[in-house]
């Protein structure tokens, strides 16, 4: 029955990647989700009842809770939807237009509008967290939402962050058709996404409690406040220019002596696992583990979310469109960002901005890969006069012979000659 099920899923024409939803719940229902499917196939699409979509929450809700009780890690892929990827609103909800779930149209990204339902399934994460909400006209609606919590996040954070009652609203909802019949509002970027929670009235006068306390200058607070400064990051004498045709690199303002540290930073994203560690980093992101890629472009797109100087760092970075503009390195070390573009970044540019800048460790160390700042405007070069390394949370870049003054800086992506070979073989590059 199984094999019937996956061949007629085939026949479908529904992604490898996005089986793995449809086998979890022909897992709970064989007979019934074979049926159903069966005739889907035969009759084309069709909008799934309320109740039918409780059902098959409540099965996969089931399933969910004994998988973190065995603390069995998700290991479900979803294929990226570009659509969805891209679809990303920073319009007030004042000047959105209120939709209904009728109003939808497949496969169309609703464009200034919003729509807002009551939560009635409980959430269950697999890549995306999805569940169910009903509209103002009792009419329900699978949601999925993607980059709202990491990935296996613990069940007890998941339902801290979505339960019922929840009103959720949706900018610029995107309805995509799915093969089996059922219509599932699906959202990449988090910003697009408004929940507002049942006790939401007593959290403001929580918040306004401590602000309050914060206001009468409480000598508690402060110490709170200073133990929480990080460790400062260190930019050495050194400037963003343009170089080649439309490329920036980093160059040298000043003569730096061999074994100078010229840029201390950590990672964008809170990704490191490594922080007692110390781990060369040389290898660029095309050789980073996918998994670990797709980690980082997680936790970037959700951190976005609340993190100003993250989007203006963000918006800094390449990701395929050659660019001329240069940061100014002497705001960056005041951390004075105002001048900065600080808007939400898609979830799509993210990505791009991972593949095309991340860094890893040999390979022994592939599993993990960090998005550095400034250090991602260093190019690569067959004789380097720099080197780039991890000591705990900082990555460093350290001069390796003595810098003169307006050279650029650059670094050996690859370590040894076979494998600088063997990588840019991979780009079709023949010679260096």
């Amino acid at each position: 029955m199984t094999q019937d099920f996956i061949r007629l899923l085939d026949a479908m024409g529904i992604p490898k990647a996005d089986q793995a939803l449809y086998l979890l719940r022909f897992h709970n229902d064989p007979e019934g989700e074979l049926r159903s499917l069966q005739q889907n196939y035969q009759q084309g699409y069709v909008r799934t009842d309320k109740q039918t979509l409780i059902n098959r929450h409540t099965k996969m809700r089931a399933d969910y809770e004994i998988r973190s009780k065995k603390q069995l890690k998700n290991v479900l892929s979803s294929a990226g939807d570009p659509v969805s990827l891209k679809n990303l609103c920073q319009t007030s909800v004042e000047k959105l237009k209120s939709i209904q779930i009728k109003d939808l149209v497949p496969k169309t990204i609703m464009t200034d509008t919003i729509l807002w339902g009551i939560q009635i399934s409980k959430p269950v994460q697999m890549v995306g967290v999805t569940f169910v909400i009903e509209d103002d006209q009792h009419d329900a609606i699978d949601v999925i939402i993607y980059n709202q919590l990491p990935t296996n996040s613990p069940i007890k954070k998941v339902d801290q962050l979505l339960f019922p009652g929840c009103k959720i609203g949706i900018k610029n909802p995107y309805l995509r058709c799915c093969s089996d019949g059922n219509y599932i509002l699906r959202n990449d970027n988090p910003c697009n996404i408004i929940i507002k929670r049942p006790n939401e009235l007593i959290e403001e006068n929580k918040n306004n409690s401590a602000l309050a306390a914060l206001s009468e200058n409480k000598i508690e607070k402060k110490v709170e406040e200073i133990a929480k400064i990080p460790l400062a990051e260190y930019y050495g004498p050194v400037i963003i220019k343009v170089t080649g045709k439309n490329c920036r690199g980093l160059f040298a303002s000043k003569n730096i002596a061999r074994g100078t540290n010229i840029v201390v930073e950590r990672s964008l994203g809170n990704n490191n696992e490594n922080a007692n560690n110390f781990v060369m980093l040389n290898i660029v992101g095309n050789n980073v583990n996918t998994n670990s890629q797709s980690n980082l472009n997680n936790m970037l797109v959700i951190e976005q979310t609340n993190n100003e100087i993250l989007r203006a760092k963000l918006n800094c970075l390449y990701a395929g469109n050659m660019r001329t503009d240069c940061p100014n390195i002497k705001q960056i070390r005041l951390n004075n960002f105002k001048d900065f573009d600080t808007s939400f970044v898609s979830a799509e540019t993210i990505y791009q901005i991972v593949k095309l800048n991340s860094f890893g460790g040999e390979k022994e160390q592939q599993e993990q890969c960090y998005l550095l700042f400034i250090i991602s405007f260093v190019n690569h070069a067959k004789e380097p006069n720099a080197y780039l390394f991890q000591e705990g949370e900082f990555h460093i870049l350290k001069a390796l012979k003595n810098i003169k003054a307006d050279e650029e800086i650059t670094i050996d992506y690859v370590c040894g000659v076979q494998n600088r070979k063997e990588t840019l073989l991979t780009w079709g590059i023949t010679r260096e």
